[in-house]
């Protein structure tokens, strides 16, 4: 079995991407070109890139760096942290400190120029970067002459002081004599109280006209215009947000196709943790509306990831469909709210069943009970309903399009399916306590302990011999449930390390001679075999594939298990007739008391239709072979081919009806068990 702890990829961390996920890079690219070639040398340019929180800020500012040419025209580089300081003196000095510090390691200062700032850096500041220059204020800078360095230094007012304006007027000077444009990215704005935005801003603001530099700042407008009011109550963060800024540019929407598959790669490419998980249509149809209701911005992508790999196990531990399970986690970390209001009325589904009475006022009984377990459904947004109704099948979304989810075992859209019973296999209470069960376990983040347990299961699954078989079912009355868990753990861990082929096969044999009453474990049998061989459940019994078939073929003509091969070889949909030329010549071969305890009435008469088919001299014989009295333990078997599914098959086979010796055996039924119309057409045809 994978060990998921292990296999699983790491977490997505909230820090940028490093590649384009989201379509950035033409757009990252323009902007690169727009700031190298368009904005004037000397001139000073303040850009605002905008967009929500979550939207892909940093990410956009990351493709914007590295669109820069590579060679000796690409711009200097400078990130300012506004998080790493406080009050507006200390975010100053520390601006000039990491702008001239991170030049300075760029190595790209004219030797004057660096000389000049050694000499300013180490009269202005004892403990920042800059003062790591080594101090010589004698040294011409940027052309000047010694004299006029030291009087500049004078009449800036040098003199030992700490002033950020001598140092503002002194970068200013020596920024002007660069051949080269910086670039001060300045991220996170939005993320800092509404008191530190606005010194932040007032900073800016102050050192917004130094020469050869471009302020590309990333912010939430709605945020930084609130935060900014307090400068001009009313209107005037946004008026203060366009003196600032000249450029505000709108973080661009990646298309439908590309977001769709972004949240794609972020959660089932890397999900390799729920096992199972279907990568059919179905399963892109129902991850497009999980999409569309919950998942708007890369930040909601990467913390559903996290949640899933937290809970990572849970899917297996208590069956519960991988696409349930991440819709009901996009749910809680978007709308907790809304998330604990389904649950409540998921877990109340019974109240809703005894409440429906097939009749026209079932929809307002509906709606009513919903309102009352879910009133935040009112004001939901569409899509969210959509999801909803998507996921359970309750009608509460608008979209007349919207796709339903298969009903299949162990899925939230099971909660609205009256379940067919499979010849006493589960009925549609028992199948409620499984899924409510699955629910509890879902809240509580662990198994319920009305569960049966994984263990018990893969004990199940994994028995060698018939005894270990037996040894591994449940009591009688608890099999429907414990049947219907197995094939919800199939679901979600089909790699199980064990035989499928082997442990149909002993299930067969288990069966062949076994109890009548066994009919829960003879429903398992088929449902275990199209989850195998098909890699689902389906609402309806689907066609088995032609591995499935040659298994089944294999029972029959090895006579291991040939009533269950017989059983299953009628009873499935598709193109079975090789399967039932070799059933003719092996029923040609077996009793009629053999052919009556196959479990199901209808297949019995199939078998018994279709031995007419075999070759005349083989029929002949087979016919003489029948008793001339009924025994005792034929005649409630016999009678029910005409009081099940089989009695239009016994009327109208071709051949039975002309077979003295079956004949004289049917009129041997008591009349007060059988079905008059059918048994007398039978009997009338018997007599013409």
């Amino acid at each position: 079995m994978t060990d998921t702890a292990t296999d699983s990829p790491k977490l997505l961390t909230d820090a940028p991407a490093s590649t384009d996920l989201l379509g950035f890079k033409p757009h990252a690219e323009r902007l690169a070109a727009l700031i190298q070639d368009q904005i004037p040398d000397k001139a000073s340019f303040v850009i605002g890139i905008e967009g929500e929180w979550g939207e892909g800020k940093s990410s956009f500012i990351n493709l914007l760096k590295d669109a820069f040419p590579t060679d000796d025209t690409r711009p200097t580089i400078v990130d300012f942290n506004p998080w790493w300081f406080e009050g507006s003196d200390q975010l100053l000095r520390h601006f000039f400190d990491e702008l001239l510090g991170q030049i300075d390691r760029s190595g790209r200062w004219t030797a004057p120029a660096r000389k000049f700032m050694r000499g300013l850096a180490g009269l202005l500041d004892g403990g920042g970067k800059a003062a790591q220059l080594i101090p010589d204020p004698s040294v011409m800078a940027a052309g000047k002459t010694a004299e006029t360095a030291s009087g500049l230094l004078h009449k800036l007012g040098v003199e030992k002081t700490r002033s950020a304006q001598v140092l503002k007027a002194s970068s200013k000077h020596v920024l002007e004599a660069q051949n080269f444009k910086t670039i001060v990215f300045i991220d996170d704005l939005d993320r800092l109280p509404a008191r530190e935005i606005v010194e932040l801003f007032r900073v800016i603001k102050a050192v917004a006209d130094l020469p050869n530099i471009v302020y590309v700042i990333a912010y939430d407008r709605a945020i930084v215009a609130s935060a900014l009011d307090e400068i001009h109550p009313g209107r005037g963060g946004e008026a203060y947000l366009e003196k600032i800024v000249q450029l505000p540019y709108r973080l661009p929407k990646p298309t439908l196709k590309k977001w769709h598959t972004y949240n794609f790669d972020t959660l089932i490419t890397t999900l390799r943790l729920l096992h199972g998980t279907p990568s059919d249509q179905e399963a892109q149809d129902s991850f497009r509306v999980i999409c569309s209701a919950f998942l708007q911005l890369p930040r909601d992508a990467k913390r559903l990831l996290s949640s899933v790999h937290v809970y990572q196990l849970i899917p297996e531990q208590i069956r519960i469909d991988p696409v349930d399970f991440l819709f009901l986690e996009a749910m809680r970390l978007k709308d907790r709210r809304l998330w604990e209001q389904l649950l409540s009325a998921i877990l109340s589904i019974r109240e809703l069943m005894l409440m429906s009475t097939g009749g026209k006022n079932d929809d307002a009984r509906f709606t009513s009970w919903l309102q009352g377990y879910m009133p935040a459904l009112e004001t939901a947004k569409p899509a969210v309903k959509d999801a909803i109704q998507h996921f359970t099948g309750w009608p509460v979304g608008k979209n007349k399009g919207l796709k339903e989810r298969m009903v299949t075992p162990q899925r939230l859209s099971r909660l609205v399916s009256r379940v067919q019973i499979h010849l006493g296999y589960r009925s549609w209470d028992e199948e409620i306590d499984v899924l409510l069960n699955m629910m509890r376990a879902y809240r509580q983040v662990k198994p319920s302990e009305n569960q049966f347990s994984n263990e018990a299961i893969e004990q199940f699954l994994q028995a060698d011999t018939l005894p270990e078989l037996a040894a591994a079912l449940p009591s009688q009355g608890m099999k429907p449930t414990f049947f219907y868990e197995v094939i919800g753990f199939l679901q979600h861990r089909l790699n199980l390390a064990f035989d499928p082929l082997q442990h149909a096969t002993l299930v067969a044999e288990f069966l062949e001679d076994g109890p009548l009453e066994e009919t829960a474990l003879l429903g398992y049998l088929q449902d275990f075999l199209a989850c195998v061989f098909l890699g689902e459940i389906r609402s309806t019994f689907a066609e088995l594939n032609d591995e499935a078939k040659a298994m089944v073929t294999d029972w029959l003509v090895g006579n291991t298990a040939k009533k269950m091969a017989l059983l299953i070889g009628f009873s499935q949909p598709g193109d079975w007739d090789n399967f039932k030329a070799l059933a003719v010549e092996k029923c040609l071969q077996m009793s009629l008391m053999e052919l009556l305890t196959i479990p199901n009435p209808m297949v019995t008469a199939q078998v018994l239709d279709v031995i007419g088919r075999g070759e005349p001299s083989k029929v002949e014989v087979w016919e003489a072979a029948l008793p001339e009295v009924l025994p005792d333990a034929a005649v409630p078997r016999l009678s029910l081919l005409f009081t099940s599914n089989g009695k239009m098959v016994m009327t109208n086979s071709a051949w039975l009806y002309k077979s003295k010796r079956f004949v004289n055996l049917v009129r041997q039924l008591p009349t007060s068990s059988l079905r008059a119309p059918d048994w007398d057409a039978f009997l009338q045809k018997a007599t013409v």
